[in-house]
């Protein structure tokens, strides 16, 4: 899945394989994601690219939202009560 030869960075191929994740309901709107150690794991990678791939799908327009600094839950942005906290 990560590919050490590819021009893209790693943590940017993280962030798509993330994204894709949610696309393909792996990882449901509520649901909490892998730890970020749990995904170093699972893709032998260090946790600098693994936090930069979550902090960039993070916010209002993005997958994830952190919770209490402790996990990512994947979120819907389609849900009011999350377009009100996002003051859309």
């Amino acid at each position: 899945m990560i590919s050490r030869e590819s021009p893209s960075p790693i943590y940017q191929q993280l962030k798509e394989i993330i994204k894709r994740k949610v696309e393909d309901g792996e990882f449901m709107p509520g649901e909490r994601i892998p730890t970020e150690y749990e995904l170093c794991d699972m893709f032998a990678v260090s946790r600098a690219p693994v936090r930069q791939a979550l902090i960039e799908n993070t916010g209002a327009v993005h997958w994830l939202e952190a919770m209490m600094a402790r996990w990512i839950l994947v979120i819907d942005a389609s849900a009011p009560i999350l377009a009100m906290s996002i003051g859309v």
